[in-house]
């Protein structure tokens, strides 16, 4: 009864633990340029340039090159485009130039790059063509007048920290970050939302590219995050703040077959100390030597699995691993206390009753085990 209350409950922890990815919109609150603290309450009311600044981003890869487990450095190849409505430098009616749009100085950010390649090439298209050229949907990015458009070509040597908690049926993110180095009181990133005609056509990366046979790229998504500046700014009165954006590239792994190679080995070890309760009892040196043929056969997988993936944190292949050590020591013991004397009871001496608790604590084992990978 305890065992099919159990099957009925498990349905409503995975329910009750799955999440939606629900990306929020961010408004972003505007005022006139002559309200900057720069003027310090003196700003022209005509100045009527509306801040922060909004710079839309918009990402297109190309190739990813030797992305392989546990190797930390892998190609990156791509390009992305700046969009904006100002095009040139902004003059009030005193003949001063307040806002220089060239000035807004932004990068991508290439932590450890060992070798990095950009071309640059700048253009501007009118509103009206801006659907047909760049194939943006109008009602997604409301722009006047025009868009300024630079568009960066890159092919980057980029650092990638695995997480391979959830090995071998993890998901990967890479980070491509772009910093703005102008205070977000003048100047926000955004994502162009382009990105989801992409998703739905399944079209995120080109199709001739060298992602590694089983990575597949899942999907992509963008955040803003923000960064305080190490310097103070006299200006301000304070450190400046940055804005930062971040494409997350989410890689997914099939992971079916790699089980089946991890761990064929340590399956079969744990049906062989199932199996030695069919040994009749008075052949109680076959159900040892096979036991412990069962135990050296499940810490030799686990050492094989080891030696395939070099982790500093417990995976889902050690803790699967574990348990199959655990279940044919737990065998084992079972034998040795139905063979000795000591142990009188009606449990312990009841073969199918034995049998039973091991197989129903495999199951609740590696039912809790299903539950972690997929949560």
């Amino acid at each position: 009864m305890k065992f099919k209350f159990l099957l009925f409950l498990t349905p409503l922890i995975l329910l009750s633990s799955c999440s939606n990815d629900v990306s929020e919109y961010q408004v972003i609150n505007k005022r006139p340029l002559y309200t900057h603290e720069f003027f310090q309450g003196e700003g022209d009311i005509s100045d009527s340039i509306m801040i922060p600044q909004e710079y839309y981003l918009e990402l297109d890869l190309v190739n990813i090159q030797g992305l392989e487990t546990n190797k930390e450095i892998y190609r990156l190849v791509g390009s992305y485009a700046t969009y904006s409505n100002i095009l040139e430098p902004y003059v009030d009616i005193d003949g001063d130039t307040l806002y220089y749009p060239t000035d807004q100085y932004m990068e991508l950010v290439a932590p450890f790059n060992t070798s990095e390649t950009f071309y640059e090439k700048l253009s501007e298209y009118p509103l009206s063509q801006s659907e047909e050229v760049v194939g943006w949907d109008k009602d997604r990015v409301s722009l006047n007048d025009s868009i300024f458009q630079n568009v960066t070509s890159f092919d980057l040597n980029m650092f990638h920290n695995w997480d391979l908690r959830k090995y071998p049926f993890d998901t990967q993110e890479l980070k491509i970050q772009f910093k703005s180095y102008t205070d977000t009181s003048l100047v926000r990133l955004k994502n162009t939302e382009y990105l989801k005609s992409f998703e739905e056509e399944q079209k995120l990366i080109a199709e001739n590219n060298d992602l590694q046979t089983g990575f597949t790229v899942d999907r992509i998504t963008f955040e803003e995050r923000f960064e305080t500046s190490p310097y103070y700014d006299v200006a301000y009165d304070r450190n400046q703040v940055w804005s930062v954006g971040t494409y997350k590239v989410h890689i997914t792994r099939d992971g079916s077959w790699i089980f089946v190679k991890l761990f064929f080995g340590g399956i079969l070890a744990l049906v062989i100390s199932w199996l030695v309760f069919i040994i009749p009892l008075r052949d109680f040196a076959s159900r040892i030597e096979l036991s412990i043929g069962a135990v050296f056969a499940a810490v030799g997988n686990k050492y094989f699995v080891d030696s395939a993936v070099d982790s500093q944190v417990l995976t889902v292949a050690d803790l699967f691993n574990n348990i199959i050590i655990f279940m044919v020591v737990l065998n084992v013991g079972l034998i040795i206390m139905k063979r000795n004397v000591a142990f009188k009871n009606k449990l312990i001496n009841d073969t199918r009753t034995v049998s039973r608790i091991s197989i129903y604590t495999a199951l609740v084992l590696f039912g809790l085990l299903t539950i972690y990978t997929i949560t």
